[in-house]
This record gives structure tokens, sequence and C-alpha cells, in this order.
């Protein structure tokens, strides 16, 4: 219940795809990376579509790193990386370590094919073990465009308490990065919930599922300027789970 796990899911149907399992590549900033990962996969039913292993340098891939803003891998390493047009609206991508092995992995879904405008990501959820200092869990995620969006950002432990280990009371930040300094400003935060109808309302419009009324599970209703964005989720008082 502590494997990475990335949801994504498209509006209009499924497109060229690009999916990233990340250790090595992170070695000289996280402590404790995951030094073999493999990446799986799945539709919306369980279904495998493919899975890799080591990404093994090729050029179609090398080439979509750089078209996406993905960032070069290094020819060789034992991360690893898909690259597939999808069909489906629903996917997860499941990191695990080699034989067993863990530690602190990134996972990623880019969009490969930005020209087509019919078809576009719109929603993305990541489910793993919370932990401190850099095992906490921070989603990233992109803008693109000219003008502001709407977005709802979710930090969800009681909500999920049929998983084991449940993180109990996740607080949720989302940092906006400036490009031109450098520096990352902190553009909401939230501990608890609101818990209205009008929130609960939203969390319904756009598919995702209900919280509880009174459960301390976080969450952030955002206009956003297009650009760079984290959303890290923690636990008060420095407390773990899922």
């Amino acid at each position: 219940e502590q494997t990475l796990i990335l949801g994504f899911v498209f509006a209009g149907g499924g497109k060229p795809t690009l999916v990233c399992g990340v250790g090595p590549n992170m070695s000289e900033t996280v402590n404790g990376y995951m030094r073999d990962p493999q990446l799986t996969l799945y539709t919306a039913g369980g279904s495998e579509v493919a899975s890799n292993d080591n990404w093994n340098g090729t050029d179609a891939l090398s080439t979509a790193l750089a078209q996406t803003g993905a960032g070069p891998l290094v020819a060789g390493s034992k991360d690893a990386a898909l690259l597939e047009t999808l069909t489906g609206s629903v996917y997860t991508a499941h990191v695990t370590g080699v034989n067993g092995t863990t530690g602190v992995a990134l996972a990623a879904a880019y969009d490969a094919n930005l020209s087509d405008k019919t078809k576009r990501l719109t929603a993305l959820s990541v489910r793993n073990q919370v932990g401190v200092d850099d095992a906490i869990l921070i989603a990233g995620f992109v803008i693109a465009g000219d003008r502001p969006k709407q977005v709802i950002v979710r930090g969800v432990g009681p909500g999920i308490s049929t998983v084991s280990g449940y993180l109990r009371d996740p607080q949720l930040q989302v940092w906006k990065l400036d490009t031109v300094a450098g520096k990352w400003t902190l553009a909401g935060e939230n501990d608890d919930w609101d818990h209205t109808a009008t929130t609960a309302a939203l969390f319904k419009a756009a598919g995702m599922g209900e919280l509880a009324g009174d459960s301390k599970d976080a969450a952030l209703v955002l206009t956003l300027e297009p650009g760079i964005y984290t959303a890290q989720v923690s636990g008060v008082g420095r407390t773990t789970g899922v």
C-alpha cells in the first residue's frame, strides 16, 4: 500500500503521453533516492498497458523528454520511462523498486502532443507514503496558456481510511515558481478543508470523491496564473502515513 501510484485523466480521450519513474536522476538533490525504479502503466480497469525497468536512452524518449520540458535523463541510467499513444481517459502509473527495494522516487506524466488541443490532461492524483523532510509528498503541475485557471488541490488522508496506515491529519501547501528570481512563493495553504456545501459541490462537479463533512482532509480552491507549481502534503506535527 506504500507503492507510488500516479493517476491521471484526459478530457476528450487519450493521446501520446510520456510517463516516467525517476530515481537515480535525483541522486544529487534527494537523500535516499530509489536506485532502480520500475514503471508499470495500467488502464482504469487494471489492465497492463506497458512497463519499463531501465529506459536505455532511446532517441524517441530523449526527444520527448526535451519537447515536454521533463528534463534529460542520463543515457544508461536505471531510471524508467515510457512513451505511449493512449486511447482511454483514465490511467495509473505504478513505480516500485526492483527486487522490492525502496527509496524516494518521482512519477510523472506529460502531454507529448500539445499541438492537439482537442484532448488534454485535466486531473492528476498521487497516492504514496507521506514522510517528513525529503520524504513529504510533492506533486508538481504546470498550467499552460495565457489565462488564469481555477483548480482544486487536495491532500487526502482520512478520505482513504480504507488504506491501512492512512495519514490522519494532512496539511497542504501550494507553491509557485518565480522563474526570473528562481524562488518559490506560497500560493495557498490549508490544514482542514472548509466543510462547506459550496466546496463539496465543486468536488462533485470535478468528478472527485466526497470528503466527510467533519474530516481533517485538506483542500484548496485556487485561481492560478499560468506557471509552474508544486502541491506539498505533510502531516500535522510531523506525523506520517499514506
